[in-house]
């Protein structure tokens, strides 16, 4: 039942695996969520504004990804997909410092920045267990990430303003790795309840990471 309840909570649609005759081949589709974690002290460009830690962190946002996979061998796999994220993060008033002119820029009151990414990867997975009626795999991979962050500006009285809420600008483009597993349970013949997670550490252009934990179902032919 608690396997239940984990669908229910993380889950804002039902995200479902699909995997063809003999485990060969599968499509798998999530929905979850993402916490990030960690800016490592390191700065985020939002046009021409620097934000730096501690002012500025992360909170949970929505997650979902599409996965092929391809069984080599009974423990070994390969993965590819792409993944679509949203965050919401929280400025929290004070002087940060600005790519534009000297000195400081001062933000007079807390305000959110809304940002999506997407995420291109290709990965290995291993698996620990595959019984009957459960089925145990870890998982890496490397992955190209662009985001698109909310636009800023500022007056001449150097006072932070948002310029449109989910505004495109031109997107960081970055790179990174992550590593998870996919546990599998199984409900019915061929039905499994699945759950996955996965840590992402962005390598390049920023140091930053986040956790994505996303259930699921597994249909097997």
């Amino acid at each position: 039942m608690k396997l239940y309840f984990l669908v229910l909570f993380f889950s804002f649609s039902l995200p479902y695996t699909i995997i063809a005759q003999n485990d060969r081949f599968a499509l798998q589709v999530n929905g979850g969520v993402n916490i990030a974690i960690d800016y490592d002290g390191n700065t985020k460009d939002y046009t021409h504004l620097s934000i730096e830690d501690p002012y500025a962190y992360q909170v949970i946002g929505s997650y979902w990804s599409i996965e092929g996979v391809y069984q080599l061998k009974p423990k070994h796999q390969l993965t590819f997909g792409y993944s679509y994220r949203e965050n919401r993060q929280k400025v929290k008033k004070g002087i940060y410092n600005s790519s534009v002119g000297t000195g400081g820029v001062l933000v007079d009151e807390d305000f959110k920045l809304d940002m999506s990414s997407n995420l291109f990867e290709v990965g290995y997975g291993y698996n620990l267990l595959r019984s009957k009626n459960n089925r145990f795999t870890l998982r890496s991979s490397i992955y190209y990430e662009r985001q698109r962050d909310q636009q800023i500006i500022y007056n001449s009285a150097n006072t932070v303003y948002l310029l449109e809420r989910n505004a495109k600008t031109h997107g960081l483009e970055e790179f990174g790795v992550s590593g998870g597993f996919l546990y599998e349970h199984r409900l019915y013949d061929h039905v499994y309840l699945n759950l996955q997670s996965k840590f992402y550490y962005l390598v390049t252009p920023n140091y930053a990471s986040h956790i994505s934990i996303t259930p699921g179902v597994s249909i097997y032919f």
